[in-house]
C-alpha cells in the first residue's frame, strides 16, 4: 500500500531566520537545550572558531568533542574528547548516548553524507536534536561567479585533492603528521537537499536559518534584503524513529 504524502514539492523559505555570525546561530538554538552535547569536528585546524563548550556549560549541559584528527587530538590533550570518523562511530560511541549533536561546517567535506546523518540518528536519543551548518550553494558570490564570470569552484586545493585521490590522506596523516584531515569541500547544499537528506535518515526539520559572513557593505545589504543569498545555511532537526510520520506530518518549509 502506497503512503499518501500531501506535502508540497517545494520547500518554502519565508520563515527562515538570518544570523550575522555562526556563534549567534549556535547560541540561539543550543542555549535552551539541556543534557549531553556532542560537538563534531570541534578541533578544526587547532584554532577555536566557536566556543561551543562555553555555550553548553553556561546552560548547564555536558560537553563532549569528536574529531577525526587523532594527531591534533593527542597534541591538544583535551578532556571529554572522542577520536573517530562520523561516517562510522561503532565501537567509539554507543547508540542513544547524546541529547544534542552539533555538526559545524563538516558535512560538505564528505562524499557520503547519508552515512554521517545516519550515525547522528544512531547516537542521539529518541527526540534528540541535530544542529548543523554548511556552505550555501546559492551563496551570492557563487551565483555571480557562475552567471556572469562563467567560472565555478568547490574552493579546493588541487594538491590536497590529489593526496585524497591517491590514498585518502593516509600519507598526509601518518607520515607528514599534517593537521588538516579532511580539508576539501565535496558537496554544497540547498535547503531542499538538506531537508531531503535529513528526512531520509530519520530527522524532521524544525528550522532553517541563514548565516551572513559578508564583509563588504553592499554584500551585507543584499543579504539583509535577500537572506537566501547568505554564505551559510543552518538547520535544526529532531530525531524521529517513525519515518512515515516524517514524510506525512508538517515540518519546516511546508506551506501553512
Amino acid at each position: 500500500m502506497t503512503t499518501k504524502i500531501s506535502r508540497n514539492t517545494y520547500i518554502y523559505l519565508q520563515k527562515c531566520i538570518l544570523f550575522h555570525t555562526r556563534t549567534n546561530f549556535v547560541k540561539h538554538f543550543l542555549s535552551p537545550l539541556k543534557g549531553r552535547v556532542l560537538d563534531v569536528g570541534n578541533l578544526g585546524d587547532g584554532g577555536v572558531t566557536i566556543e561551543i563548550r562555553k555555550i553548553v556549560e553556561a546552560s548547564g549541559g555536558e560537553y563532549t568533542g569528536l574529531d577525526v584528527n587523532e594527531n591534533l587530538a593527542k597534541e591538544m590533550n583535551l578532556k571529554n574528547q572522542y577520536f573517530g570518523d562520523l561516517h562510522d562511530l561503532s565501537g567509539v560511541i554507543e547508540s542513544g548516548t547524546f541529547d544534542v549533536v552539533y555538526i559545524g561546517e563538516v558535512i560538505e567535506h564528505s562524499w557520503h553524507p547519508g552515512q554521517m546523518i545516519s550515525e547522528c540518528a544512531r547516537i542521539l536519543k529518541e527526540g534528540g536534536t541535530l544542529i548543523m551548518d554548511t556552505p550555501n550553494v546559492y551563496d551570492l558570490k557563487n551565483v555571480l561567479n557562475v552567471f556572469f564570470q562563467k567560472k565555478n569552484t568547490m574552493g579546493d586545493v588541487q594538491e590536497l585533492t590529489l593526496e585524497e585521490s591517491i590514498d585518502n590522506f593516509k600519507a598526509y596523516r601518518t607520515v607528514q603528521k599534517a593537521i588538516e584531515s579532511q580539508p576539501e569541500h565535496k558537496i554544497f547544499y540547498s535547503p531542499a537537499s538538506l531537508r531531503q537528506l535529513l528526512n531520509m535518515h530519520g530527522f524532521a526539520v524544525e528550522q532553517i536559518a541563514y548565516i551572513d559572513k559578508a564583509t563588504r557593505w553592499w554584500h551585507k545589504l543584499f543579504v539583509k534584503l535577500v537572506p537566501t543569498s547568505a554564505q551559510k545555511i543552518g538547520v535544526v532537526a529532531r530525531k524521529k524513529s517513525d519515518v512515515i510520520k516524517i514524510f506525512t506530518e508538517k515540518q519546516f518549509g511546508d506551506p501553512v
